[in-house]
């Protein structure tokens, strides 16, 4: 019997793995206030933690009046989103102990592109793969594929985006999905025309011949690293050019 070969790791969390050391990372506590009015929440939180993992937060608290005071405002947002990042960042763990995501559940399908999309806005890759990967796994295990939430994602995510390429090749290649309830009439205005017009250039033309099918046991040993977003955030700036320019 043929041994399947293990996928490579993911380069990304190899970088992120090699981690400052703890003085770095846990040093100075900042309050992140998320929310407006008396709905606003107070989160307490490292920054080296929160610079480490975010390019947002990298260029929010390094310098100027934030950094000075000890606060930064995210007056757009969730509260249970922002909650989840914090224990991401602390535990590796998208969910506290006991609890899991079921996709059977429409809101739990929708936060997890919630914490996409968030990821996605605070320039969180490891963030972006570690729903990725749970999105897929969770998929398998329920057998169950978002379809509601594709006008969240493709509202909320740019063109070329992974997390785009995912549900494109998910509705395009399992083969257990039926066409009367993803594609009827029930469906029919339901998905935007840029994943319908994705859908097509998936699985229409010779130029974009259609990828095989694949079963829920194969998308289970799908290497999932083909949809994680590798941007280093802690890689150093390339140096600008300072040649002169040329004289006419």
């Amino acid at each position: 019997m043929a041994t399947e070969t293990p996928h490579p790791p993911c380069p990304l969390a190899e970088k992120l793995g090699e981690s400052p050391s703890s003085e770095d990372l846990y040093d100075t506590m900042f309050i992140v206030k998320v929310g407006r009015g008396p709905a606003v929440k107070e989160f307490h939180v490292h920054k080296g933690l929160l610079c480490h993992y975010s390019k947002y937060f990298r260029g929010a608290l390094k310098g100027g009046f934030q950094e000075r005071e000890g606060i930064v405002a995210l007056d757009q947002g969730s509260r249970g989103v922002f909650q989840i990042f914090v224990t991401w960042i602390y535990t590796k763990k998208l969910l506290t102990r006991g609890k899991t995501f079921n996709l059977r559940d429409g809101g739990d399908a929708l936060l997890l592109c919630k914490i996409y999309v968030f990821a996605d806005s605070r320039g969180v890759p490891m963030l972006k793969n570690a729903v990725t990967d749970l999105l897929i796994t969770s998929i398998c295990e329920h057998n169950v594929v978002p379809q509601t939430e594709v006008k969240y994602v493709y509202a909320n995510t740019p063109e070329k985006d992974r997390f785009r390429a995912l549900f494109v090749d998910i509705f395009s290649r399992l083969n257990s999905l039926s066409s009367t309830v993803f594609f009827g009439d029930v469906a029919r205005d339901m998905y935007p025309p840029e994943f319908l017009f994705d859908l097509c250039k998936a699985t229409v033309g010779k130029e974009n011949a259609k990828k095989p099918d694949m079963s829920l046991s194969d998308w289970e040993k799908c290497n999932k690293c083909d949809y994680h977003d590798h941007t280093d955030i802690n890689a150093p700036r390339e140096p600008k050019d300072k040649t002169e320019p040329k004289k006419e």
